[in-house]
């Protein structure tokens, strides 16, 4: 039995990404929800913010009492749209709260447990970060995802025997001395 962590699991892609991985093991879906409106045997809901590392952490720990932790999705995402004078500066600060520091610290909480048994972590980046777009300046703030997505990668890479998979590509291994 493996055990994986889904981030923004509770509804649309992180939900089916969450459904699929039953198939293969226990799934802890982290989502701010306080219920899901789904439910399976195998999937433990863990209430709270992906962008906050005390509950990446405690998702992590809850995976790992059911089975070693093979794989960590970071799906969870914000998006807003309006142009800039429309929003709030706590709008586009939660944004990087989720977009930005929640990938950093799923990531670093995966990457702690999968160095001992191996397994993959997944990046999902933010597709309009990479555009600029009057509706959606937020996405520009964003854009510092595209560096930290490579970070994140060369972290898990050296991880020992962390997989990183970013839109289909795959890489394996590293040297877990070098972090």
């Amino acid at each position: 039995m493996r055990s994986f962590v889904v981030t923004g699991g509770g509804q649309g892609v992180g939900r089916a990404i969450a459904e699929r991985l039953v198939a293969d093991g226990h799934v802890v879906v982290l989502d701010l929800a306080d219920t899901l409106t789904w439910a399976d045997p195998d999937v433990t809901l863990v209430s709270g913010d992906a962008g906050d590392p005390d509950t990446t952490r405690r998702a992590a720990e809850v995976a790992e009492a059911r089975a070693p932790l093979a794989g960590w999705v970071n799906n969870a995402a914000v998006s807003m749209y309006g142009r800039m004078t429309e929003l709030s500066i706590q709008d586009m600060r939660r944004q990087m709260d989720v977009n930005y520091w929640g990938q950093v610290y799923g990531s670093l909480a995966a990457v702690r447990h999968l160095r001992r048994d191996g397994g993959a972590l997944v990046v999902r980046g933010v597709r309009g970060a990479f555009r600029d777009r009057p509706e959606s300046p937020g996405h520009r703030f964003v854009r510092a995802h595209a560096r930290l997505d490579r970070s994140l990668r060369r972290l898990a890479l050296c991880a020992r025997r962390v997989g990183a998979n970013r839109h289909g590509r795959r890489s394996f291994a590293g040297d877990a001395r070098r972090w």
